[in-house]
């Protein structure tokens, strides 16, 4: 389904939405469905809880729903504030782009799991050494 990147804002919608940003009522017009499905499939905690789980770098996309003129990289703060009062919008948006985080966060698993890895190594060889130590006779 292509969504669109634009939309046509009526001054009701700004009213009722108390918003007057551009990117807000976008993604609003883009998701409005998506987020009302998401709507009868989770509470507002669980929808919450389940964006709370989510690492801040997969909540990059978040910061067309911050209130304000605010610019650069979303906070930890500002995503916890976004994911309060917008929950189900909150959950379209980063479904909306989940395919793109998806690789980025299987990376960073795949570069911990090298380093634990590389830990578990490092420790049997302490223990190694520290057993050869201990031996009478040495």
């Amino acid at each position: 389904m292509s969504l669109p990147n634009n939309a046509i804002v009526r001054s009701s919608a700004l009213v009722a939405a108390n918003r007057l940003d551009a990117d807000f009522h976008i993604a609003l017009n883009r998701l409005r469905d998506v987020a009302g499905d998401f709507r009868t499939r989770y509470s507002e905690d669980a929808a919450i809880a389940l964006l709370a789980a989510l690492p801040l770098s997969s909540k990059t996309a978040l910061h067309v729903l911050r209130r304000g003129q605010v610019t650069g990289a979303i906070t930890s703060r500002q995503a916890d504030a976004v994911a309060r009062d917008y929950p189900h919008l909150s959950l379209a948006l980063l479904a909306e782009g989940a395919k793109a985080i998806i690789p980025t966060l299987e990376a960073v698993i795949d570069q911990s799991r090298e380093e634990v890895t590389s830990l578990e190594q490092l420790s049997a060889d302490f223990t190694a050494f520290s057993a050869e130590r201990a031996e009478p006779g040495r």
